[in-house]
Order: structure tokens, then C-alpha cells, then sequence
């Protein structure tokens, strides 16, 4: 997974034992990537908000894969 937040790129691999944080966008083409703004992490991670299609459709979030980033919120405990 690649996120660009607000221009803060990461780099976060993932498999059944770990996952590993890399500063930057660490491979050429990321099988999920992911830019959006701080605030609205912050509103998903602390507030519980669950973003929908015209989060996606107004750019709020842009992603390739907006189902892969469900997952990855799974992987991490929450429920999107």
C-alpha cells in the first residue's frame, strides 16, 4: 500500500506476521495506492467515520483500489 497524506508519502507492506512502515513510495507500482488529507484519516481513524462513494467520486480520496483499502483497515483492527 502507498498513501500520500497532505504530501506525506508511506509505504506500508503487509503479511500474515507483520507489517512494515518505509518512508516514501518504496515500489514502482503499489498494488493499492491511496491519497487523501490528514483530516479526513484523522475523522476515519478517531471519529469512526466511514467514508462512502462520494468521498471517492468528489476526490476527497482518491485510490485505485477502494476495496484493497478496506482491507487494510481490517488488517489493522477497524471496521470500515
Amino acid at each position: 500500500f502507498y498513501f500520500n497524506v497532505d504530501g506525506i508519502e508511506k509505504t506500508v507492506s503487509i503479511d500474515r506476521e507483520k507489517f512494515v512502515v518505509k518512508d516514501g513510495k518504496a515500489v514502482e507500482k503499489p498494488d493499492c495506492w491511496c491519497k487523501t488529507s490528514r483530516r479526513l484519516i484523522e475523522k476515519i481513524w478517531y471519529d469512526n467515520y466511514k467514508p462512502s462513494m462520494s468521498d471517492f467520486i468528489s476526490g476527497k480520496i482518491r485510490s485505485n483500489d477502494p476495496y484493497l483499502l478496506r482491507r487494510f483497515m481490517e488488517a489493522l483492527g477497524r471496521k470500515v
